[in-house]
């Protein structure tokens, strides 16, 4: 997890210090959003229990919360990298302007 999370703030420094727009700024985020996503779900389903939670309920339903809105978040963001990737694959990124 930890070698993930690294990768991540790598490919952002990288991405900072290219200054690059277009496809390899979209691939780049896209890979970002990937490793954001493997850590989402390695949390949902990895089946260790999570720190933490609401007060007045029960360990049980906290640890179900916790679950699913860590899924919940990896699923928003495979569907990111889905995007970016998508982007990145575009023929003209360079402006999102619409065409006429």
């Amino acid at each position: 997890m930890m070698g993930a999370v690294a990768i991540i703030f790598f490919l952002a420094s990288l991405q900072l210090l290219l200054a690059s727009r277009g496809r390899l700024s979209y691939f780049l985020g896209g890979v970002a959003f990937t490793l954001f996503s493997c850590c989402g779900f390695f949390l949902a389903f990895g089946g260790e229990s999570l720190e933490g939670g609401l007060p007045l309920l029960p360990a049980s339903w906290n640890q179900s919360i916790g679950h699913a809105l860590f899924g919940l978040g990896g699923f928003i963001t495979a569907g990111g990298a889905l995007l970016f990737f998508r982007r990145a694959l575009m023929k003209d990124t360079e402006s999102s302007e619409p065409r006429e």
